[in-house]
Order: structure tokens, then C-alpha cells, then sequence
């Protein structure tokens, strides 16, 4: 073998063992960092601000409040449904945060406490597209709470919550965080929707391919067709519920991000989850949240 050979076989190897060295290095620099950051010591006190400085860290802090909590907030319970036709029972104006007066109906403690625990979880600087809060009742397990524009207004919502649901800690925890995820994805700087708004670039990537078939069968007014529907792609969804429409799949999707641990896995459900992964500050969100709930006195009770 002449020399010419002899230093190109040579340069060969010497590319080869570094590009494994520098593939061993970040291998072990990522697994270092990962074991670094799975040992960190952080309280559930602690300040969001300073913990969410580096996302990663934010993400690792959320999942560790998830694991001090005494409940498993994705287990729902199922009733028997008791359906009547809903009623309201009282309205309030909502200014600043804040009940201000009542519009209708009479005002109760009760009807404020449960106004007091939505706003202890959701932030404050989360909630100002909220114009009224009102109480109402449909019967037993039917609808725990919705939200929906005031006079077709995305600007101003009101939020609804009814007592008779309100029995499971739990149930009612999941439900507001899903109310607030419409809010969140549905408030006027989301709508009208366009191009960089949170529901299209999630319906971009995950609707694309189903929407017109979900037009074609009418899911959303059709009961039996969403379980079909969802029947067809359980790998799609996180719940039977999320495959009734776009905006109720970004929404449950929302819940599992916030109340659930980051997925590892690569079935489109948990892909939707990892998609708010993408938005430091819903990740930091994420975390302010799941803090609020651990403050709550409910949840220092098994």
C-alpha cells in the first residue's frame, strides 16, 4: 500500500473515532444533564419566575408538582347523568378580576367560593377576557361548566359553573382547566384564527388529514358518529370527547398537558400533548398553574 493510501485510510479512521467521541460526549452530556435535573431539589414554593428561567427546568417542575399532588386529576369520575332544563341561577359582572354586582338571580356564598377557587388557579394576567360569571343547573353529571362569548363578543366571556357537578374536587379541577382552555385558545388575540394562532397551528398538524372527513360525518352533532369517529383513530385523541370537534381536542389536549406528566411516547395523542411543549410561556403557564393547585387547601387533602 503506498503512502498516499496509507494517509488517506489513515484520515478516514481519525474521522470515524471522532465523530463516535463527539457522539459519546453529547450522549453523555445529555444523560448528565438529564441526571442533573432529575436529582434537582425544587420546592413547590418556589418561584415560578426563577425556575422557569430555563424551560426544560420549568417542564421538570410541573411534572414534580404533578407528583405532590394527592390526586390523580385525569381519572374522572363517571355519574349517572339526571338531566333538567338548565336554569340560571344567578349572574354576576365580573371587573378586574373581580365579582363587582349581581346582573340576575340571587348571590350566595357558595356561588362566590366556587368564583374564588376558578380564580386561585388560573392567573390573573390569564383571565381578563372574562366579563361575567354565572351559576346555573342542568340536572346532575350533565354539564360541569362551559364558557362562551358575551353578545358574540371574543373580546369579553362569561363562565359558567354548575353547583350540582361540583361535588368531586377533581372533576371539577379538570373541567375549569378545560374551560380555560378554550379560553385560552379561542380569546380575541387567537381570533379570528390565522396563521400563528395556537388552534391552526394545531389543526395544521393534526387535523389536516380528518377534517374533511369530520365535516363528511357530521361528528360534532352527532353523538354516535364521534365515538365512531373517535373508534376509528383512538391512537388520535386523548379522550372520546376530544374527537368531537378541533376546538375540543386542543382543549382536552390542554388538560393532559397541564395535569398530566410529558409523555415519552409517539402515538399522535401524546404528540399532542408534547405540541404545548413548544411555547415557553405555556410551559411556564403550565407550571403557575399546577403551583396554584397545590396551594389550594383541597389539595393538602386526601
Amino acid at each position: 500500500m503506498n503512502q498516499k493510501k496509507v494517509l488517506r485510510w489513515g484520515l478516514m479512521l481519525l474521522i470515524l473515532f471522532l465523530t463516535a467521541w463527539s457522539g459519546w460526549i453529547n450522549s453523555s452530556e445529555l444523560s448528565n444533564r438529564e441526571t442533573v435535573e432529575s436529582s434537582k431539589t425544587l420546592s413547590p414554593d418556589d418561584n415560578i419566575e426563577k425556575v422557569c428561567e430555563d424551560i426544560s427546568s420549568c417542564g421538570f417542575f410541573g411534572d414534580q408538582l404533578i407528583r405532590e399532588l394527592p390526586y390523580d386529576f385525569l381519572d374522572t369520575q363517571e355519574v349517572e347523568d339526571v338531566y333538567v332544563e338548565e336554569k340560571i341561577l344567578a349572574r354576576y359582572k365580573v371587573q378586574d378580576g373581580k365579582l363587582v354586582r349581581i346582573v340576575e338571580g340571587e348571590g350566595s356564598e357558595g356561588n362566590e367560593e366556587l368564583w374564588r377557587l376558578f380564580t386561585q388557579v388560573i392567573p390573573m394576567n390569564q383571565r381578563q377576557m372574562i366579563g361575567e360569571f354565572g351559576v346555573f343547573t342542568d340536572g346532575i353529571g350533565t354539564t360541569l361548566a362551559y364558557v362562551e362569548p358575551l353578545d358574540k363578543d371574543p373580546i369579553q366571556w362569561t363562565l359558567r359553573i354548575d353547583p350540582a357537578d361540583t361535588t368531586s374536587f377533581p372533576d371539577f379541577i379538570y373541567t375549569i382547566v378545560h374551560e380555560f382552555g378554550h379560553l385560552l385558545t379561542l380569546k380575541n388575540s387567537e381570533i379570528p384564527i390565522h396563521e400563528d394562532s395556537y388552534l391552526q397551528l394545531f389543526m395544521d398538524q393534526f387535523w389536516d388529514h380528518i377534517y374533511d372527513e369530520w365535516i363528511e360525518r357530521d361528528v360534532f352533532e352527532d353523538e354516535d358518529e364521534q365515538l365512531k369517529f373517535y373508534d376509528n383513530y383512538p391512537d388520535k385523541f386523548v379522550t372520546d370527547y376530544a374527537a368531537s370537534h378541533p376546538e375540543e381536542d386542543i382543549a382536552e389536549s390542554w388538560v393532559y398537558f397541564v395535569l398530566g406528566e410529558k409523555p415519552t411516547g409517539e402515538e399522535i395523542w401524546e404528540q399532542k400533548i408534547l405540541f404545548f411543549y413548544g411555547f415557553p410561556e405555556l410551559v411556564q403557564l403550565r407550571s403557575e398553574i399546577l403551583q396554584n393547585i397545590y396551594q389550594l387547601p383541597q389539595s393538602s387533602e386526601e
